[in-house]
């Protein structure tokens, strides 16, 4: 199950529930929280006659992702999982794929890796990246939405999250990925100060740098890296108002 690792995952017993349901609401804003449940239950309909919208991102345009899981036309989901998707397909049917964080399988038919230091699931690795030695290694690894929560999200020491996200990105390019291999990396800005530094600067020595921002509620636009660090997470729009798109080729 795709969870936000800022907050604990939904537990068990009716107290313990509104105490999970306010730390989102907390976190994510009440409206939103109010809003979900009338999501979910009108999801098919809202797919359904929800006109078909797209965006453009280095010169190739994409349809924008819908589905009921996580209300993906609400947030950030929507740009993330078409980029994502076409990446992976882009390889090839005999590409060998990981992905780090369990998300893509909640949309589509797992047929690639995962790795996932904390969620427990079949087929899932439950592994650290800064430490994981595959027995063959990748032509495609794709993370999405989840380097911004390495080493910040329930830390003692979030300032050394830089640290933590370099030496994972460094183990993944060194000793996961093949010759010739790709890795696509998505992450929200404003969410993490330190990633988001590391995307602006380009710390990790990426191959491509690419930044899309949310103009209004169906609309998602490329913008360069000085616009891109000054968008706010949760504002003006709930969830993330820019995502950061780093590519790294072998």
């Amino acid at each position: 199950m795709e969870t936000n690792r800022s907050i604990s995952p939904p537990p068990k017993g009716a107290f313990a529930k509104v105490g999970y349901a306010w730390e989102w609401g907390r976190k994510f804003g009440f409206g939103e929280l109010c809003k979900k449940p009338f999501q979910l239950a009108f999801a098919p309909l809202i797919i359904r006659f929800k006109k078909q919208q797209y965006f453009s991102l280095n010169g190739q345009t994409y349809p924008m992702f819908y589905h009921k899981y996580n209300c993906t036309w609400t947030k950030e989901r929507a740009v993330e999982i078409p980029i994502a998707v076409m990446s992976i397909m882009e390889n090839g049917p005999q590409a060998k794929v990981l992905e780090i964080g369990n998300v893509l399988s909640n949309y589509f038919p797992k047929t690639w890796d995962i790795i996932d230091k904390f969620e427990v699931a079949d087929g899932v690795i439950n592994e650290d990246i800064e430490t994981f030695r595959p027995s063959e290694k990748y032509d495609k690894i794709v993370a999405v939405s989840t380097f911004e929560h390495i080493g910040f999200d329930s830390e003692l020491n979030p300032e050394y999250t830089g640290i933590k996200i370099q030496k994972a990105f460094n183990n993944l390019r060194d000793n996961c990925l093949a010759e010739h291999g790709q890795i696509l990396i998505t992450t929200p800005m404003g969410y993490n100060p330190y990633m988001d530094e590391m995307a602006i600067f380009n710390s990790l020595g990426l191959t491509k740098c690419s930044f899309l921002k949310r103009i209004n509620k169906n609309e998602w636009k490329q913008v360069g890296a000085e616009e891109a660090s000054k968008c706010k997470y949760g504002e003006p729009y709930p969830f993330a108002n820019c995502i950061f798109i780093g590519e790294y080729i072998r």
